[in-house]
């Protein structure tokens, strides 16, 4: 009966679109360039628990592909430094500083996917993955707490053959 009466009082608020407002946009020189590689981004707070350590990794490894990576977002000194030592990919660059909301949608606009790669053990939302929804690009993620907001319909879940 207390179970019963405990549900009753909870409310589900989902989480709020971000869309921008398209008058309030102006142009931001981020690098475009023009040519026919995959352009991932990851944008949002850059924190260890982020996983953003294992996305360089990554990029290491993928050094001759057709592929680039901006990791866009705010980040302490110490974190800043390791990432910049660890990257060895000419097509991995950073801006680390805080982005005016005029300046996110030309942001998403340049780069094709969004690419969270964030430990299920310590990230369950993101407000980052919700904004690169509301700026129509693809998120690949894990399966977070975040998706259970949106339709079925607008992602997939790849199984973990482990």
């Amino acid at each position: 009966i207390y179970l019963k009466c405990f549900k009753m009082k909870i409310e589900y608020i989902p989480h709020p679109n971000l869309i921008i407002q398209k008058k309030y946009l102006k142009n931001f020189d981020i690098k475009d360039s023009r040519n026919n590689n995959l352009k991932l981004l990851y944008f949002g707070p850059v924190l260890k628990y982020k996983g953003i350590e294992i996305l360089i990794e990554v990029m290491n490894e993928l050094i001759d592909m057709p592929i680039e990576l901006l990791v866009a977002g705010v980040c302490d000194e110490k974190l800043r430094i390791n990432l910049i030592k660890k990257n060895k990919n000419k097509n991995v660059s950073f801006v680390f500083k805080y982005f005016n909301v005029e300046e996110i949608e030309p942001l998403f606009k340049k780069n094709d996917l969004c690419i969270y790669p964030f430990d299920k053990r310590s990230v369950l939302n993101s407000s980052s993955v919700i904004l690169a929804f509301s700026n129509e690009r693809t998120v690949l993620c894990p399966f977070i707490s975040t998706l259970n907001d949106y339709n079925t319909n607008i992602y997939f879940i790849q199984e973990s053959p482990c």
